[in-house]
């Protein structure tokens, strides 16, 4: 099913689920695939992943190859180590389509990092033809709804005229929009440690690391040389002022006690843009100042924490 709008997908639905949910995955996959809608099903893409590295291959899958990502919620998917890594894939590309994780209820398991706010469809009240309707009506409105055609009818006109001035419209942005903008830039943060230290086992030799996930909202991430303590951090959400922010402290600090930290982040707007703000209690020498993407912001604690290792 080819869908309207600004560009191409290799799918429409990317499939998320645990290996032992597999039956209704099938089950789903198949009943969609004779519906006329593209589906990325891990068993029937064996040809193609075999030889493949699955790390690289399935983050590109979760986070950009396709409209809409079906995650089937239970017991089993918040265990493993494989469903963390597609739906960390799935949240980067939130923070870029507003509406794109389709979440689908096996049991009352609540995932870390998903907003309890996104509508959850429960996979116990419908039969997986009502799932596939509701799949279908999805990717319609998705070609033929009226922001389609907006989407649509805008890239005409950019491709054909450059530089036009636009007013800075203001518009109202809520509280609860920026905490959610928060929240997600911390699961961007997590996971670039959790790429970050992967990559810095393989760079140095008698390096080792590990992140520490204290609770839902606050990891610690350590790294060691030839067995010695040689950085660690903490990173949180908390409240050092009046409002909620993204909290980081190194060296030495006690994993229960958050009322002391080097820096905190804020989720602050123009009018127009949510973005995110460093108060800097220590300030190093950053590359960032100002209004910071959650990726830059990421960058910024991680050179942070490893930049006495190189000298070591």
């Amino acid at each position: 099913m080819k869908s309207g709008g600004t560009r191409e997908f290799e799918y429409d639905i990317a499939l998320s689920f645990a290996s032992e949910d597999r039956e209704v995955a099938k089950d789903l996959a198949t009943r969609l695939k004779q519906g006329g809608i593209s589906v990325f099903y891990d068993a029937d893409e064996e040809a193609n992943l075999w030889g493949d590295n699955l790390f690289v291959r399935l983050a590109e899958v979760y986070a950009d190859k396709a409209r809409f990502c079906v995650i089937l919620i239970s017991t089993n998917y918040a265990k493993k180590e494989w469903t963390r890594h597609e739906l960390r894939s799935a949240f980067e590309r939130m923070l870029q389509q507003d509406v794109y994780i389709l979440p689908l209820k096996l049991d009352d398991t609540r995932l870390p990092g998903l907003p309890t706010t996104i509508h959850h469809v429960d996979m116990r009240k419908k039969s997986v033809d009502e799932i596939v309707d509701l799949i279908k009506e999805k990717l319609r409105g998705l070609r033929t709804g009226p922001s389609a055609r907006v989407r649509t009818k805008e890239v005409k006109s950019a491709a054909q005229f450059q530089d036009i001035p636009m007013p800075l419209v203001r518009q109202e942005i809520t509280d609860r929009a920026k905490d959610t903008y928060l929240s997600s830039a911390f699961e961007v943060i997590k996971n670039y440690f959790e790429e970050a230290i992967t990559r810095l086992e393989r760079h140095g030799r008698e390096i080792e690391a590990q992140i520490i996930h204290v609770n839902n909202v606050k990891f610690v991430c350590k790294v060691y040389r030839a067995g010695t303590l040689a950085a660690s951090c903490k990173i949180w959400i908390g409240r050092p002022s009046s409002t909620e922010s993204i909290c980081f402290s190194e060296g030495n600090f006690d994993y229960n006690n958050d009322s002391s930290m080097n820096e905190w982040i804020t989720a602050n707007d123009d009018g127009s843009d949510i973005y995110l703000e460093m108060h800097v209690a220590m300030f190093g020498d950053y590359p960032h100042v100002g209004k910071l993407r959650p990726e830059e912001v990421a960058e910024n604690l991680w050179m942070r924490l490893i930049q006495t290792l190189g000298t070591q």
